[in-house]
């Protein structure tokens, strides 16, 4: 299985990736599936992804991170 920053390497270096087809799901009270508009790798730190919503940017700590999805698919889960 690869490791969630394989995944996030992938959507960010990866030219044949969209961003936009992706999602995550992470943990608080129970698993909660997250949309955004983009990733902010420029904000995001060792221990957080900075997502740009369309009012602001978030931070999900990486350890709550549980599902990715691709176009609706999961394509990592832990």
């Amino acid at each position: 299985m690869k490791h969630l920053t394989d995944i996030i390497n992938k959507i960010r270096w990866d030219k044949r990736e969209n961003e936009e087809d992706y999602s995550f799901g992470y943990l608080d009270n129970g698993i909660q599936n997250f949309d955004f508009k983009s990733i902010d790798f420029e904000q995001s730190t060792k221990f957080a992804l900075a997502v740009k919503t369309e009012h602001e940017i978030k931070f999900i700590p990486f350890h709550k991170i549980k599902r990715v999805y691709r176009k609706g698919e999961i394509v990592w889960e832990c």
